[in-house]
């Protein structure tokens, strides 16, 4: 057995926490702010799976834990860039529920608290329903109030040889949702009306789960997530027409319980919308809207043609998808959407009468 002697003068204050770092030259590159840490020690801890001690001066064991990488344990402190956690100072250190996988670079010398990521794969689509195949995708969402430069960004599975790399000039802006296609024709197919959407990667994503991975231009990862097809997991992302959709971007990425089936097609580069409207197969045989002034500087007005007696939605959102004024009327009208001091760009109307779908581009100078 290898052994590492605690420094005599030691102390732990109630509720306080000691790093004992393999190597503290490294541990202080990547954690310059802990200072409760001492070491080192010369062995490792085995990636398959190990035996920890803690004894007392007596030589009495007062600590141990027996882990392993096998799949009772959980898979995202494997290699992935996130830590053990234990749940519970009092849980059982031996039984693999009593830990979780924890933040990216974990948590050390303080307890832990919700991750802070500013950049999440906010919707993953794994496994399309085959009547309405969109290919493989995964939605980046930047979680921040700051724009993202993610240039030479590579987007990664588990394998690490089929990388895809962001172009130049790639910026997440505040809050924007970016999609990444492994099959663009297909996704343009299901989805005509997202424009902020790049690829493809030539890799598929694993029907049966797996690892992905966002790597900076230095080689840093600056997010990973571990998905599964099995209970708990949500079923019906699975081949049954819905995505995997994040439910708290602060919460615990590897948890199954922080994912939920979101809606047919998902809904990417658009915050989830419990209605599922902004999914609707596009189609306007029965009912026709025109928009005028489009460009336009502080009105636009749309007038909608219907014979049908349905009752009419107008969803208006942003590029990103972000839905600004969702409306229902009865009849055919003219209505007018007011610019309220938005920015110059483009924008998207959606009208839907029962199942038929009119799309309109209008643009504010």
């Amino acid at each position: 057995a290898y052994i590492f002697n605690i420094p005599f003068g030691t102390q732990l204050e109630p509720g306080d926490y000691l790093v004992i770092a393999e190597n503290t030259e490294k541990f202080n590159i990547i954690y310059p702010d802990v200072t409760n840490v001492i070491g080192g020690f010369y062995f490792n801890f085995d990636n398959s799976g190990d035996d920890i001690k803690l004894f007392d001066l007596g030589n009495n064991v007062i600590f141990n834990v027996a882990y392993s990488d096998s799949l009772a344990w959980p898979k995202g402190a494997d290699g992935t860039g996130r830590t053990l956690e234990l749940n519970t100072f009092d849980a059982d250190p031996n039984n693999p529920s009593s830990w979780f996988d924890g933040c990216l670079r974990g948590s050390p010398g303080t307890y832990y608290t919700a991750c802070e990521n500013d950049i999440v794969f906010g919707e993953i689509n794994y496994n399309s329903a085959a009547a309405t195949d969109a290919g493989d995708w995964v939605e980046l969402w930047n979680t921040t109030a700051s724009d993202i430069d993610i240039s030479g960004w590579k987007f990664v599975d588990d394998k690490d040889t089929l990388l895809y790399t962001f172009l130049s000039g790639t910026i997440l802006s505040a809050g924007e949702r970016y999609v990444v296609a492994n099959d663009l024709a297909k996704f343009d197919a299901r989805h005509p009306i997202i424009t902020n959407v790049t690829g493809p990667f030539l890799f598929g994503l694993n029907g049966n789960g797996e690892e992905l991975r966002l790597i900076d231009d230095a080689g840093v990862i600056q997010f990973t997530m571990l998905y599964d097809k099995i209970l708990p997991w949500p079923l019906e992302a699975d081949g049954l027409g819905k995505t995997l959709e994040l439910l708290n971007a602060n919460g615990k990425m590897n948890a199954p319980e922080n994912w939920f089936a979101g809606c047919p097609e998902g809904s990417p580069t658009a915050e989830y919308d419990p209605d599922c409207s902004v999914s609707i197969v596009e189609n306007n045989e029965t009912f026709s809207a025109s928009l005028f002034p489009n460009p336009a500087n502080e009105s636009v007005f749309i007038n909608i043609e219907t014979k049908d007696k349905n009752i009419i939605t107008l969803i208006y959102s942003d590029n990103s998808g972000k839905i600004l004024q969702k409306s229902a009327f009865y009849t055919s009208e003219i209505i007018e959407i007011k610019r309220n001091n938005l920015a110059s760009g483009i924008y998207w109307i959606k009208i839907i009468s029962g199942d038929n779908v009119v799309v309109k581009k209008m643009i504010w100078m």
